[in-house]
């Protein structure tokens, strides 16, 4: 074979071998060493941000704590466009100028991991991307994406109502929302009297209590009127921004309080149970005298309502007048006295009961002896009434709200008269709760401590 015929066959040979070679591992695409992904989720306040790292030298490090890792990112709307140039300036010196850093400590087997970017706003634009820096201060970073916050609308649904009463009703609801938007969001209902009803123009009830994960709410609305039919909503608003979020509205008509009116044969119809309250084992509202908005026993008042005159029964400041309508009002000191003076009283039902109860100088909690007693009119029909007293008398100072009544009349210039019923006395041994005959009397109370009210309704 000539030197010429060598050389020929050799050139085939390799050309051979080559062409032979599978062309898609000489063009098969190389991954990038970081890649910035779209965001795993996305609400008004939060963004999800998602990477992945396909270097497996990369990962191990990681784990060793040897890289730092995250999401670079900028949220001012001035710098669109301009980005990229300064994730980029971070490439290449290290200037973290502008940009905020989401810090990830964690990472997956298969190298993705995210970081949650949190105080957003609504209808805010985000540009990010990832990066690592390595032990020896490489810095990589994946490509520049951008995303946007949704709108500020929580999904909030209200279930069927129940328990309406003349006064209450327990709403049930559920929150459909992030646990991390849900911290930024204060919660409650709205009522009014007319279709589209805000917090701006409407009864606002904040539901205080912490909600749970589920989302599940149990409200009872409290000190609505009777015969009234009500529009409401549940709000969520923006502790950030202020703004309301509402679902969707639904309405509710409260009960007629007619059947509460029991003829005892006396001038005017009892309650069979104390305003606030759908039957006489519940303890009703407490209330300040004249003022109609319910608080709770010990707490703070700020009270303004010196100069109301002698009577305010059936007044503009009668709260009884207002919220039951009708013939309903506060009884007057009259009336009062004819109870006290025309029925019977005895006691029904004793028992001690386990429970948290503010004392009237607000010190704290206690068990306390609850009482049912019955008083019975001229005519034979019974009213109940309950009554606490504190297993421990030191904590009593003779002034326990359940036990005292208001009625319409004032007594000087900063008391008014209240029903002291039912007010009993523990026996020595203190193992039976005995009537202190004599002992239901009318007496001045300082008028901005929170009592009960029983109701009489006009014939």
């Amino acid at each position: 074979m000539t030197f010429k015929s060598f050389t020929n066959t050799l050139l085939v040979s390799v050309m051979g071998i080559l062409c032979s070679c599978d062309p898609k591992e000489d063009n098969a695409p190389q991954l990038a060493t970081i890649e910035t992904g779209v965001p795993n989720s996305i609400t008004a306040f939060h963004a999800v941000l998602e990477g992945t790292i396909n270097d497996s030298e990369i990962i191990s490090d990681i784990n060793r704590g040897r890289c730092n890792f995250g999401f670079l990112y900028v949220l001012d709307s001035a710098v669109e466009g301009s980005a990229d140039g300064m994730f980029q300036d971070y490439l290449s010196s290290g200037d973290m100028q502008g940009l905020s850093n989401g810090i990830c400590n964690t990472i997956q087997p298969d190298g993705k991991f995210s970081v949650t970017i949190t105080g957003l706003e609504p209808e805010q634009k985000i540009w990010y991307c990832a990066y690592v820096v390595r032990q020896d201060g490489t810095r990589l970073i994946g490509t520049t994406q951008s995303a946007t916050t949704t709108l500020f609308q929580a999904d909030m649904t209200i279930d069927e109502t129940s328990n309406i009463s003349y006064f209450t009703a327990l709403l049930n609801c559920s929150i459909h929302m992030d646990e991390i938007d849900m911290k930024r969001c204060s919660f409650g209902f709205v009522f009014g009297l007319k279709p589209n009803v805000t917090v701006q123009d409407g009864i606002v009830y904040p539901i205080k209590e912490a909600i749970d994960k589920t989302g599940i709410v149990k409200y009872e609305a409290a000190n609505l009127k009777a015969n009234t039919t009500y529009y409401y909503r549940m709000y969520a608003k923006d502790n950030v921004t202020g703004a309301y979020s509402y679902s969707q509205e639904k309405s509710l008509a409260t009960t007629d309080p007619a059947e509460m009116a029991v003829d005892l044969g006396l001038s005017v119809k009892w309650a069979s149970c104390d305003l606030g309250a759908t039957n006489y084992k519940k303890l009703g509202s407490l209330y300040t005298w004249g003022d109609k908005t319910p608080v709770k026993y010990g707490a703070k008042v700020d009270y303004n309502y010196s100069n109301l005159g002698e009577d305010i029964s059936g007044s503009q400041y009668d709260v009884v007048a207002d919220l039951l309508g009708g013939k309903w009002r506060m009884p007057t000191e009259e009336e009062a006295q004819e109870l006290l003076e025309r029925c019977t009283f005895s006691m029904e039902e004793y028992h001690l009961l386990d429970t948290v109860y503010l004392s009237s100088n607000g010190i704290g909690i206690y068990s306390a002896y609850i009482d049912v007693w019955v008083v019975k009119g001229p005519n034979g029909n019974q009213v109940r009434i309950q009554t606490y007293f504190p297993k421990d008398k030191r904590i009593s100072n003779g002034m326990v709200p359940a036990n005292y009544r208001w009625t319409g009349n004032s007594s000087g210039t900063t008391d008014a008269k209240a029903v002291n019923i039912a007010y009993g006395m523990l026996t020595e041994e203190e193992k039976k709760y005995e009537w202190n005959q004599g002992a239901e009397w009318l007496e001045p109370l300082d008028r901005q401590l929170p009592q009960l009210i029983r109701p009489v309704c006009e014939y």
